[in-house]
């Protein structure tokens, strides 16, 4: 029970930054419109757990994330020129990335560790490209790929078979 009230607490602490990010950065749009929608869901969360019906309570939890996520993703459209991304590679499983925002533009895509690991990108639209598989100090100075992305669009990142620390960049060229 105090993981249940734990995990709505953290949902409700996510709601109320992005709802205070939005109010600063981000003029209204109709992100910040779906997620007045949910200022309700914490409560009819609660409310369904307590009355044992998980799976409606996990269907409001999706809906709820879906909707952070595209707030998230109108605020990153001032995107800055750069994107990063890091872990500790101690999964060996695969680990997706939520979605992010991508401008379109001409991007110089690196990725250092000194294990082993493989990253993939996603789109939409049922495209994935391998964009690195790299074997032990293969990429300790980082190796590089040029990567075009010929729209504005929502990408994920797949990584898999990864043996250490990691760090992946997006820099865009023009």
């Amino acid at each position: 029970m105090k993981k249940i009230f734990l995990i709505i607490f953290l949902i409700f602490f996510i709601i109320f930054v992005i709802f205070f990010i939005s109010n600063l950065f981000v003029s209204e749009n109709e992100s910040t419109k779906s997620l007045e929608t949910y200022n309700d869901s914490i409560s009819k969360i609660i409310s369904l757990l307590n009355n044992d019906e998980k799976d409606k309570a996990l269907k409001e939890l999706y809906s709820l994330q879906r909707s952070i996520i595209k707030l998230k993703n109108e605020s990153d459209k001032t995107f800055n020129g750069e994107l990063k991304f890091e872990g500790d590679g101690s999964r060996k499983s695969s680990k997706l990335t939520d979605p992010f925002f991508l401008p379109k533009g001409v991007y110089k895509i690196i990725f250092k560790t000194k294990g082993f690991g493989t990253v993939r990108i996603y789109d939409y639209d049922n495209y994935s490209e391998t964009l690195f598989s790299l074997f032990p100090e293969e990429a300790i100075n980082g190796a590089e790929k040029l990567y075009k992305n010929t729209v504005d669009k929502e990408l994920i990142l797949e990584f898999s078979n990864l043996s250490d620390y990691y760090e992946l960049y997006f820099e865009k060229l023009n």
